[in-house]
């Protein structure tokens, strides 16, 4: 029944996140959420349903804490056995939510070892920023804000001066940053300023790694979760009311797009919802 739900709100509303902004609408579900959750050690202290869900929890708008927790720990996993990052790396992790790559770091750590470097989660959401710096912040882990603005998640968000800095990060600082469906909602032009950000703020050699839906790879029609039949300029968009709720571009502008920001060495994992790439700086 559950999964029934799912799918008809999904198909029913398009984009979720701007309505998880109600905390009146999606009280229900967050009461249900915490009761649900409220005797597990583990998972007691997560942020709150509607942040969870606004960050993508495969669909499910209810019994995602579980999951949602071990895909980060996953995650890390996964990078540290790539060799791509060690206790004591230099993290970046754009697209940050509500802190589950975070909270994974902090309980689980590294190959065994107690996270000792630095992670920097940025956001464009305030209200996801404002948790985690409350709950999650210390020595090792701060956040910040990115002042982009998006239809989906930071409509307020006024212009920003093209020769500002986007990212609350020095220069030539991280050894790894990773952007998890975060190029999937951005529009031809912030892909690009996004690009070079990540060039800016990452060492010569250092990896970025991010996911986007890739027009050649993602499973998509009129039929599907995604169609994908609008165009803005370079990408192909789901919604022209929100394009940011999910935005896909042609391999080889990809990669193109990526070259002109300063990157090489692209490693690329085709997938049928989001394509994973792998750059070297240069």
């Amino acid at each position: 029944m559950a999964g029934i739900i799912d799918s008809v709100v999904r198909r029913a509303v398009p984009s979720l996140p701007p309505l998880t902004r109600s905390r009146a609408a999606m009280l229900p579900l967050d009461a249900i959420d915490y009761l649900s959750r409220s005797l597990s050690p583990e998972l007691k202290n997560l942020p709150p349903n509607r942040l969870r869900l606004r960050t993508g929890v495969g669909n499910r708008l209810l019994g995602n804490s579980r999951r949602w927790l071990s895909s980060g720990r996953r995650f890390w996993e996964e990078q540290h056995g790539a060799g791509r990052v060690k206790a004591d790396s230099s993290i970046i992790d754009l697209g940050c939510g509500c802190g589950r790559c975070a909270i994974a770091l902090k309980m689980f750590g590294l190959g065994g070892e107690p996270f000792r470097g630095r992670y920097t989660g940025l956001d464009v959401d305030r209200e996801m920023l404002e948790w985690c710096t409350h709950h999650l912040a210390s020595d090792h882990f701060r956040f910040g804000h990115v002042p982009a603005r998006s239809t989906v998640y930071n409509p307020s968000q006024a212009a920003v001066d093209s020769g500002r800095r986007l990212f609350d990060a020095d220069s030539d600082s991280a050894d790894f940053l990773f952007a998890i469906s975060v190029f999937s909602h951005l529009v031809e032009e912030d892909f690009r300023t996004h690009l070079a950000e990540c060039r800016r703020v990452l060492r010569g050699g250092a990896t970025l790694l991010l996911t986007t839906f890739c027009m050649e790879h993602v499973v998509h029609g009129l039929s599907e979760r995604w169609s994908f039949r609008h165009r803005m300029g370079a990408a192909f968009v789901e919604s022209l009311r929100y394009p940011e709720a999910a935005t896909g571009y042609e391999l080889a502008w990809i990669l193109e797009s990526a070259r002109n920001a300063g990157f090489s060495d692209a490693a690329v994992s085709p997938s049928a919802s989001q394509t994973c790439f792998v750059f070297r700086a240069v």
